[in-house]
């Protein structure tokens, strides 16, 4: 993905991550209790709801970043960490909000996809600090 693509993708990502939080700390609360939810399982998922969101809004900032990064130092490298980081993103903190509002089979299915979605936005750390060294490789060899 281009810089300009993750910085657009990044922007969205976080306008959604604000507006979620509103909506977790000003309706969440109302929809948990008219779904029947107890007060215990209504803050646990409240909790859930605000890990979603605040994983969001990492990706967000952090994508903004890598942008930022490929743009000044351009390598395939930091594509394969936007693209790691925004899938794991989206699986992950989707995963979580899904986990706030499903209850049965489809609850425990998701529970077990979550790793997934954080195994990914460490795949695209990773990948960033790997594009990182690179840059420091390439400086190394065009001085010398």
């Amino acid at each position: 993905m281009t810089p300009k693509n993750c910085f657009t993708i990044a922007a969205i990502l976080g306008a959604i991550g604000i507006a979620f939080g509103a909506f977790g700390a000003h309706g969440l609360p109302g929809v948990l209790v008219s779904l029947g939810q107890s007060e215990a399982i209504a803050e646990q998922r409240m909790q859930l709801f605000e890990t979603a969101v605040r994983y969001q809004m990492y990706a967000a900032l952090a994508l903004l970043g890598f942008a930022l990064a490929n743009e000044q130092w351009p390598s395939k490298t930091w594509w394969w960490a936007q693209l790691m980081l925004l899938v794991g993103a989206v699986v992950f903190c989707g995963v979580l909000y899904g986990l706030v509002f499903f209850e049965g089979p489809l609850r425990a299915v998701l529970g077990m996809t979550a790793p997934v979605g954080g195994a990914l936005m460490i795949g695209g750390w990773i990948a960033a600090a790997l594009a990182s060294r690179k840059v420091d490789a390439n400086r190394t060899v065009r001085s010398a």
